[in-house]
């Protein structure tokens, strides 16, 4: 009864990445995954979210604009979808662009950093999954769309190094231990170790990989 949407909320890594018919998966940029049991407006989202926009998950293909979904849009049953910062939208979609999915935003001030860590997380991830599917259009050009699991992983990898921020930051400030211990029992402890899938893909796909990279950087 009313107007009362359902929701269940995942972390990437622990929820499985095929989405049911009955349902719709949602991943944000900071790589937490939505579950919704009903229709739901985009519109109903922008109030959640603001400064945000909707798009298909299937919608990504280098060298193109991400469409964004409408306000009067409905997202559907059995559908993913990605909600991103609406400057994402505003431009041709890159392999730089998409490296960054995986750039912490604590380390924004390091633009060397950020850019080294953008290209590793990128080939290390690339390596662990079917990144891109080659397309033909009815004109007969190629287009590469990025998959929805090779973004999922990138964004969940921004995450660990946010947390992994977290960590080193608390590290500096109990500089003692019995400071550590204190604030230990202050805010709990929670040991978080990342969980690095085995790379199995072939060396000369990583090389692929890298040479596309180069190109677009």
């Amino acid at each position: 009864m009313g107007n009362h949407v359902s929701c269940v909320q995942f972390q990437a890594a622990d929820h499985d990445r095929q989405t049911p018919v009955g349902t719709i998966k949602l991943v944000k940029s900071d790589g937490v995954v939505k579950i919704y049991h009903q229709p739901i407006y985009v519109s109903q989202l922008m109030l959640e979210f603001p400064k945000h926009m909707v798009c298909r998950s299937d919608s990504f293909y280098i060298g193109q604009k991400v469409p964004a979904l409408s306000e009067d849009d409905q997202l559907q049953l059995g559908h993913n979808y990605f909600l991103l910062p609406k400057h994402f939208f505003q431009s041709a979609l890159t392999f730089v662009t998409i490296s960054s999915f995986a750039s912490s935003q604590t380390q924004a001030h390091d633009s060397s950093s950020l850019c080294r860590d953008s290209k590793t997380a990128f080939l290390k991830k690339a390596a662990s999954c079917q990144p891109f599917d080659i397309l033909k259009s009815p004109s007969g050009c190629l287009r590469i769309r990025v998959s929805e699991e090779f973004l999922s992983h990138l964004m969940e990898q921004g995450k660990v190094k946010e947390e992994e921020e977290e960590e080193r930051s608390k590290s500096i400030l109990c500089t003692t231990p019995q400071l550590q211990k204190e604030y230990t029992q202050l805010v709990g402890f929670r040991q978080w170790k990342p969980k690095l899938d085995t790379i199995r893909e072939q060396s000369t796909k990583k090389s692929v990989i890298h040479q596309v990279l180069k190109y677009y950087s």
